[in-house]
């Protein structure tokens, strides 16, 4: 089950992981999914000092993604990704 992290970051939101897609927040409301990602590069995500320049060389341009679009909602409080209208 995807489970959001909050980061410090002024790029980055938030952050989540789930069965090999990397999710990420980006603080101009976009979401991203990456795809076939392994779960030790997000947890060294997380683990990184800035958030951003972790993404810009180690995810950016590395892993097949598609951005979410408008008809999906991102619910970060709870934890989960619903598609609602």
């Amino acid at each position: 089950m995807l489970q959001w992290h909050a980061v410090e970051s002024s790029a980055i939101s938030h952050i989540g992981y789930d069965d090999g897609r990397l999710f990420i927040r980006f603080e101009s409301s976009s979401t991203y999914i990456y795809f076939a990602v392994p779960q030790s590069v997000f947890h060294d995500f997380q683990a990184a000092d800035s958030k951003g320049r972790f993404f810009d060389r180690r995810i950016r341009d590395r892993y097949r993604y598609q951005q979410l679009h408008d008809e999906y909602h991102l619910v970060c409080s709870n934890s989960h990704l619903w598609k609602g209208g």
